[in-house]
């Protein structure tokens, strides 16, 4: 769970300043083309790393939610053991 976590934050760290600086080029009148052009392209290297970021930042949140059994959530008190053994049993109709 630390290692997930050490990951998300990291890549939220760097998600944040990567929007930061599209931001910064948009407002701060360093544009040569119109803002709406600027921003509406979709080519552009922070426009992507943006992407990427949020992508991967999502996967890692969506396996740890998924995989309990490998993410002990039980440290941080989210779940309870009786949770965690009755798992393998949801979405099987009786």
């Amino acid at each position: 769970m630390l290692k997930v976590s050490t990951m998300m934050f990291l890549v939220a760290t760097v998600h944040f300043g990567t929007a930061f600086y599209r931001y910064w080029i948009a407002f701060g009148g360093i544009l040569s083309e119109p803002l709406d052009a600027y921003l509406s392209r979709l080519n552009i290297w922070h426009r992507v790393m943006l992407d990427m970021l949020f992508v991967t930042q999502e996967s890692l949140g969506a396996a740890a939610a998924v995989c309990p059994h490998s993410v002990d959530l039980t440290l941080l008190g989210l779940i309870t053991e009786s949770v965690l053994t009755d798992i393998p049993n949801m979405g099987r109709l009786e």
